[in-house]
């Protein structure tokens, strides 16, 4: 055999490692890219999970909607939440409590069991007025309904007066409407009840123009209770669900104990 024959005979071992090593070299390659971008991937996923467990913590608390709550003594200051979403109709405030939000009212009662008050979809929904409710907030009985809130958030705070020392610690609040009319509020009473309950949410109140037949029934099934100051008084119900059973509802009722209109 010629020493070139012997030469190319004795290379196809060597060019064969050759081969194999660069296919290595190009697969450790792209298996290190790989990897990187599943440490990105996983990275980017524990941020957002961070992030959205953040966001939830925060859902319907304030805070979300501090910079756009109304001035009482400058009703048109109304109008930049108006610009956000016409639903508006006013803003709620329960003194040392987390409730302190918009007022909207949908089409009906489900519009806003996950829109924000800025119109934007958002579980913690917003606190909205019944759709049998007139929406200048001027019935003799207003139901407004919230979601309950772990984080205390929209109307999580609601199930905290069902505890006698926050129920006697925690009496006023304001109604402030789009028109610029203020309800100053006591509140009066609190009830654990039903969905299904007549009594309160039949809303026979805004026909006859009398709450005397609902003070009645809540002096007598209330948890907690004390005399409004008027025999038929305004009345703003704040409902909420009651996490302990599927159709439990839990109302803090609250009077109205004055009426003071801002000049718009």
């Amino acid at each position: 055999m010629r020493c070139s024959e012997r030469r190319r005979t004795t290379n196809k071992p060597s060019s064969r490692l050759h081969q194999a090593a660069c296919l290595a070299r190009i697969g450790n390659k792209i298996l290190s890219v790989l990897t990187i971008l599943v440490l990105l991937i996983g990275s980017v996923y524990c941020f957002y999970c961070l992030f959205d467990d953040w966001r939830q913590s925060q859902a319907g608390l304030p805070s979300q909607m501090a910079k756009f709550k109304p001035d009482a003594d400058d009703p048109l200051s109304f109008e930049e939440l108006l610009k956000l979403n016409p639903d508006v109709i006013g803003w709620i405030t329960i003194d040392k409590t987390h409730i302190d939000q918009p007022i909207v009212q949908g089409k009906d009662d489900l519009e806003y069991i996950n829109k924000a008050a800025d119109g934007s979809f958002s579980l913690a929904g917003a606190i909205f007025l019944s759709h049998l409710n007139n929406p200048d907030l001027d019935d003799p009985y207003n139901i407004l309904y919230g979601h309950h809130m772990k984080n205390g958030g929209m109307f999580g705070d609601v199930m905290k007066f069902t505890q006698k020392k926050y129920f006697d610690g925690h009496v006023d609040g304001t109604v402030l409407t789009k028109d610029g009319r203020e309800y100053r509020l006591k509140i009066f009473a609190v009830l654990e009840t039903d969905a299904a309950n007549s009594a309160v949410y039949s809303m026979r109140e805004i026909h006859e123009r009398d709450t005397s037949s609902l003070v009645r029934y809540l002096k007598k099934h209330s948890k907690y209770f004390r005399d409004p100051v008027d025999a038929s008084p305004m009345i703003f119900a704040l409902s909420t669900c009651n996490s302990a059973e599927t159709e439990g509802r839990t109302i803090v009722f609250a009077q109205v104990v004055k009426v003071v209109e801002h000049e718009k």
